[in-house]
């Protein structure tokens, strides 16, 4: 069985993959995203903290907020970082996939990877 942590480590390889190539922008600043989720995710559950549904992880719209009431482990600082970076990977996962219209380039796929690597530094977890 995989776990939470082995998926975020697999997006996140993923993601730096398929950056190398430009036609598939789209598919590594979604991937950039899943990373840091599924990491919060298996942190969240290791705590104690997390009671999902039957998926058994959080919804997309309180990624951010569970940060800040549940992983006691990282400081105020850094939470608050954490918390940017997570929503500005979402904004950037929801117009990669949903908004066509709105452009995925390489300057995106480099901002998510920057932000990808940035929350799983502040995670404590390497890309």
């Amino acid at each position: 069985m995989v776990t939470w942590r082995e998926m975020g480590k697999a997006n996140a390889c993923a993601a730096a993959m398929l950056a190398r190539d430009e036609t598939v922008c789209r598919a590594s600043v979604s991937r950039a995203y899943y990373a840091v989720y599924q990491e919060v995710t298996h942190q969240i559950i290791e705590s104690g903290d997390g009671q999902f549904g039957r998926f058994n992880n959080p919804t997309h719209e309180v990624l951010a907020r569970l940060v800040r009431n549940n992983l006691s482990s990282i400081s105020g600082f850094r939470k608050r970082e954490l918390e940017r970076l997570i929503r500005r990977l979402r904004q950037r996962r929801v117009d990669a996939d949903y908004r066509p219209k709105i452009s995925v380039d390489r300057a995106s796929v480099h901002g998510a990877l920057r932000d990808m690597c940035e929350a799983r530094r502040l995670l404590g977890v390497s890309v």
